[in-house]
């Protein structure tokens, strides 16, 4: 049997996703959008390449709970009652557990499985603080709060980035690290955070077919929301 490369394992993974995010126009070509700029931010931390291909693997995943098990909450129209939002915020450890008896992909298990740490302590499942919290998973946190808040939900409108960056930094030092929040803006501000994107694959992963293929302008990628994010 032909060994499996990294690279093969990540075009998988990135095609896995894909596939999983056709036909929802709300999170189409999220989880590419997250790797490529938490990847984009690890490097601005000099993270070597096994563990930058651990934190994109992650940010592939992230979401495999929510499509697998939260799926009827995760689509549906309206905002979500409290009940719903306590099940929602499970995803990650959902996501977590499905991918912890995978060898190859146990370094990515153990970085959606602190996603939801916060900076200050006060998050969960183990109440980490500060950089006790895995750097990876401290950027994916992030770069997925920003997707998330650019993009067009059914039941709102995405911000705009300004805005997004705006609200990344009233919460670090709370709920995410003011380090990664600093990077993350810096990079957007010099047009650097989209250096990982790949025009080829913006045929794949951000476009569905007979759309156009979104431009990776200088300052955000255009998703499906027609945002930048």
């Amino acid at each position: 049997m032909p060994e499996v490369t990294d690279q093969s394992l990540l075009r998988f993974v990135q095609l896995l996703t894909s596939a999983m995010d056709a036909g929802d126009p709300f999170t189409h070509g999220r989880a590419y959008h997250c790797s490529k700029y938490a990847r984009r931010v690890g490097r601005h931390f000099a993270l070597s390449e096994p563990e930058l291909m651990d934190l994109e693997l992650a940010a592939l995943l992230q979401d495999l709970g929510k499509r697998l098990v939260l799926h009827e909450t995760s689509r549906k129209a309206g905002p979500l009652n409290s009940d719903e939002r306590s099940r929602m915020v499970t995803h990650a450890s959902i996501s977590a557990r499905l991918l912890a008896d995978l060898p190859f992909l146990r370094g990515a298990s153990f970085l959606i499985g602190a996603l939801n740490e916060r900076w200050n302590g006060e998050g969960f499942p183990a109440g980490l603080r500060g950089e006790g919290i895995p750097l990876g998973s401290r950027i994916l946190a992030a770069v997925s709060a920003l997707d998330a808040m650019t993009s067009d939900r059914p039941y709102r409108a995405g911000l705009e980035p300004e805005q997004a960056y705006s609200e990344l930094r009233r919460e670090a030092g709370t709920r995410f690290d003011p380090a990664v929040v600093d990077a993350l803006i810096a990079l957007h501000e010099s047009g650097d955070l989209l250096t990982e994107f790949d025009r080829n694959d913006a045929l794949l992963f951000l476009s569905d077919v007979g759309d156009t293929v979104p431009e990776l302008g200088p300052v955000g990628a255009t998703g499906a929301s027609g945002r930048a994010a």
